[in-house]
């Protein structure tokens, strides 16, 4: 049940030769992070994992870094938001891009109030409530309003922002973060990506822990060496 990474790997002489260098080792190290990330997910051991599922998880996440990262970097550019942190973070909240809640398109889970003036979406979700994890159903649909979705009986807490795409999504999620009061401070911490999105998270009251959930987005950079594209923002 141990999962190890680097040169402690087993192979001939000749093979280790060509793979206990930094780029083979960092892929060993990404994919045992995601098989532990698996194991816990589905509560199996390292032994009884699937490797297909193992390899399907690994091509989603390259497959979201490809399609999704540099459009990111580009629009936290002009700000001082670490497009690092960025990235993870969106990368968590959509799941790798497969939980984007459909049609929705709300790729960071932001949900909508009555202030909200676009379209919204009311989809099935968890809060907690006085330290209780409940779930609130919603009705599935899409709505050209909050208050077309509250007049339809969808409950408040199930309706969530929708979009038309993926760089709509971010663009307001940009947006949100630096020109919010609620964020004005969290945006000035520049000490690391780590710091400034636990920043962000204290203040939008985050229902997960705040320390948990900036974690989780600092393993994600480290594993995906996603400071590269800090560099890229500068």
């Amino acid at each position: 049940n141990l999962l190890v990474a680097g040169r402690c790997l087993s192979a001939t002489s000749e093979a280790a030769g060509a793979v206990r260098v930094m780029p083979p080792v960092m892929a060993m190290g990404q994919a045992a992070g995601t098989a532990a990330a698996l194991c816990v997910k589905t509560g199996k051991t390292p032994r009884t994992l699937d490797v297909t599922t193992l390899v399907a998880t690994l091509k989603e996440q390259k497959a979201f870094l490809d399609n999704y990262a540099d459009i990111i970097t580009q629009l936290v550019a002009p700000t001082t938001l670490f497009a690092s942190s960025s990235i993870a973070h969106c990368a968590l909240e959509s799941g790798w891009g497969k939980s984007n809640m459909g049609s929705a398109n709300n790729y960071f889970g932001f949900k909508a109030t009555s202030s909200w003036k676009g379209k919204v979406a009311s989809r099935t979700t968890y809060e907690y409530i006085n330290g209780v994890k409940t779930k609130f159903v919603g009705t599935g649909k899409d709505y050209s309003s909050y208050a077309a979705a509250i007049a339809d009986g969808a409950h408040k807490q199930t309706i969530f922002r929708a979009y038309d795409g993926f760089r709509q999504s971010c663009e307001d999620y940009v947006r949100l973060l630096t020109t919010s009061s609620r964020y004005a401070s969290a945006v000035k911490v520049t000490t690391s990506p780590k710091d400034q999105i636990y920043a962000i998270l204290k203040a939008g009251d985050a229902t997960k822990s705040a320390d948990k959930y900036s974690e989780s987005i600092a393993s994600v950079i480290r594993q995906h060496d996603l400071t590269k594209y800090d560099k890229k923002k500068v």
